[in-house]
């Protein structure tokens, strides 16, 4: 994957587990949990996630 999400996630000091980080319900949790993260973070984080969802769709079909 070209976006790493740890590296972003460690920035703003934000706990995660780096071998569920990946997983898609893992990942979408965390983002309803995270706190005190600026906005445009997470904003960024989910339109990553939501990119890599899009492209391994495509890829399947």
């Amino acid at each position: 994957m070209g976006f790493n999400y740890r590296l972003l996630l460690m920035e703003v000091g934000a706990e995660y587990n780096k071998n569920k980080l990946h997983g898609k319900r893992y990942f979408w949790e965390l983002m309803d949990t995270l706190e005190h993260v600026p906005s445009s973070v997470s904003e960024m984080l989910k339109l990553s996630r939501s990119n890599l969802e899009i492209f391994t769709n495509i890829q399947k079909n």
